[in-house]
């Protein structure tokens, strides 16, 4: 089946503008199986997402699923993410502005 060799997530950040935390709430399916978490970052003060975010994120259990570099970016209302963990990009994804939601769409770059 098709459904069995996807690698897509999603993922809805809300952040808060006083202190640069930003918080996840992410879906992944990959091989058949679906995995859920949640995560949380701080980067930039402010109500733009624009920025670098340092963020960790955690599966259902709250075990940690590694530390990030989150990079946001804004072409023309679509905002561009691009996750790193040693300078090498693991995740790419698109997402939109919903209310004061950024939601985006990702997949992993390489699976190993």
């Amino acid at each position: 089946m098709l459904y069995d060799k996807m690698n897509v997530g999603c993922v809805v950040y809300k952040k808060d503008v006083n202190t640069g935390k930003l918080f996840a709430d992410w879906k992944f399916e990959y091989q058949g199986n679906c995995a859920t978490g949640r995560g949380i970052g701080i980067g930039p003060i402010g109500n733009d997402y624009k920025g670098k975010y340092s963020i960790i994120y955690y599966n259902e259990q709250g075990e940690s699923n590694g530390e990030y570099l989150l990079t946001i970016t804004n072409d023309n209302k679509i905002y561009k993410l691009e996750w790193y963990q040693d300078e090498i990009m693991k995740c790419y994804g698109i997402g939109m502005m919903h209310d004061d939601l950024l939601i985006a769409g990702w997949i992993k770059t390489s699976i190993i």
